[in-house]
């Protein structure tokens, strides 16, 4: 799995690694233009790869699996260490505005206005479960896809994890507010 893009993205994409190479030559007023304000500095502490690095194969470290009362969720296949990267989040990068505010999989990408949409193209990470305090956090990181370097969203252990324990992630503020939107909704127009 990869993430998809349509043509008109690719420019972007490559912009961004001009950035990361040379941070120095591009503007504050440029970077807000061009990047998510809540990434521009993850970006700027960003370093280009020197050697090729690829996504983690999550089937290795993490299962699929039924909870009891959430539906699917992810569970570690082994003890893992904090700091172990053990997936990306895979999907469609697709303008934010075409994605309702309820859509369950979608994710900010780092380009000012897109979005991960996983809905279609779902990997093991789009199954990760809330929880207000996690065992998982997110990053963006460069990975080799076709020779091509592309930052994908990475997810890594932020403490250590026993075999067989459900992995979290915190989906944010912006996850709740659209769907209790969609509750209320329901509840007077279901």
């Amino acid at each position: 799995m990869k993430l998809h893009y349509d043509i008109t993205v690719r420019p972007k994409m490559r912009m961004i690694n001009k950035i990361v190479k040379n941070k120095k030559k591009y503007s504050r007023k440029f970077l807000e233009r061009n990047i998510d304000y809540g990434y521009i500095n993850c970006l700027l502490n960003m370093k280009f790869p020197d050697n090729p690095c690829y996504c983690t194969k999550s089937e290795i470290l993490c299962e699929i699996f039924e909870t009891q009362q959430m539906g699917k969720g992810v569970r570690t296949r082994k003890s893992l260490p904090a700091g172990t990267e053990i997936g990306c989040y895979y999907g469609n990068i697709v303008p934010s505005n075409t994605i309702s505010k309820t859509n369950y999989y979608s994710f900010y990408y780092i380009l000012r206005g897109f979005a991960i949409d996983g809905s279609v193209n779902q990997g093991m990470m789009s199954f990760m479960n809330h929880a207000e305090e996690p065992n998982v956090s997110t990053f963006f990181k460069f990975h080799w896809i076709e020779n091509n370097p592309e930052i994908h969203l990475t997810f890594f252990t932020n403490k250590d994890v026993e075999i067989g324990e459900e992995l979290f992630i915190n989906y944010g503020e912006e996850f709740w507010e659209g769907h209790i939107e969609k509750i209320n909704y329901n509840f007077y127009y279901g």
